[in-house]
């Protein structure tokens, strides 16, 4: 019998989907989730990801359990982005060095097509992977395979973030390891626009996003954070203010004005926003008289309307 054998025939999905009530089962014996999560890295195919995802948003007792279990499923989901293997074979092969980055940077246009839909242009990828590499279609095929699971995993990683209200640090720690730093601010900010547009409950993801994207200066952040100035949820708001304080980005001046002098402003949140609006540098112009009413020191307007802060350098 072999190793997926007792799974039954079906497809690769169903195979993967058998395996779903072992890993979220909270309660029993451990051993039996712990076998389950084993087969499913073992399977190495994007429809065992999308089944691994769901461990993330469950706890188990004692908490050390939880964690190794939860770094298994990170190792065995990143692990489908190492080419080590099939670019050595190659290497070897060919007496050649070519590396990773040169895969992705060639097959770039392809890949960022198949992060948005899921399915990888097998012919268009073997031509951006074959022109890059000198190879012909036959010797650069496992190459294209291991691209093509690398791309559909993460795609499966990215809809678990947006379908998911649970376990988005987890979601966003997996694509900092598989994409480069523009692909995951790409991929965030794509998020935190719908979280911006469509009614969310949840505020926990919002709050995980803000926080990866604070302290970045990628232009595609600020507009997406805006949004979030008029979530329904106070921490929310002050998480979207730091953000936006340093920086400096225009279009929100006047929605942080209307934020800090709103009266249903909490105290907390017009607190964040005299900070942000310190640290943007911005003028207080037509808004002077309602903000110096929500001014305590150490916080004052000095004579352009900048908001300062007693004692500073």
């Amino acid at each position: 019998m072999g190793f997926f054998d007792f799974l039954g025939g079906g497809t690769s999905a169903e195979k993967a989907q058998k395996l779903k009530p072992k890993v979220t089962q909270k309660y029993g014996d451990a051993a039996n989730r712990q076998k389950a999560i084993s087969q499913l890295g073992e399977m190495r195919t994007p429809d065992a990801v999308a089944v691994m995802m769901a461990r993330f948003t469950i706890s188990v007792d004692p908490q050390t359990t939880d964690a190794n279990e939860k770094d298994d499923i990170f190792s065995y989901i990143t692990s489908l982005g190492d080419l080590t293997g099939p670019l050595k074979a190659f290497n070897d092969a060919k007496k050649s060095s070519v590396t990773g980055n040169q895969l992705r940077d060639a097959s770039r246009a392809v890949r960022a097509q198949g992060l948005q839909k899921g399915e990888v242009d097998r012919a268009a990828l073997t031509g951006a992977v074959a022109a890059v590499t000198s190879g012909s279609e036959a010797e650069v095929k496992p190459l294209v395979d291991a691209l093509t699971l690398e791309i559909e995993s993460i795609y499966r990683v990215k809809e678990f973030l947006k379908r998911s209200d649970q376990a988005s640090s987890w979601a966003v720690k997996i694509l900092e390891t598989m994409l480069d730093p523009d692909e995951v601010i790409g991929v965030v900010c794509e998020e935190l626009h719908r979280l911006g547009t469509e009614y969310t409950r949840d505020p926990e993801k919002k709050e995980v996003l803000l926080h990866f994207v604070e302290g970045k200066g990628d232009p595609r952040i600020p507009p997406e954070v805006t949004l979030l100035l008029e979530d329904s949820t106070d921490d929310v708001k002050i998480a979207a203010l730091k953000v936006l304080g340093p920086l400096g980005y225009e279009p929100a001046r006047e929605k942080m004005l209307e934020l800090l002098t709103h009266d249903d402003t909490a105290k907390r949140v017009q607190t964040a926003a005299v900070g942000a609006l310190h640290d943007s540098r911005f003028t207080v112009q037509g808004f002077r008289e309602k903000v110096e009413k929500r001014l305590s020191d150490p916080w004052f307007l000095d004579g352009s309307g900048a908001v300062k802060r007693r004692g500073a350098a």
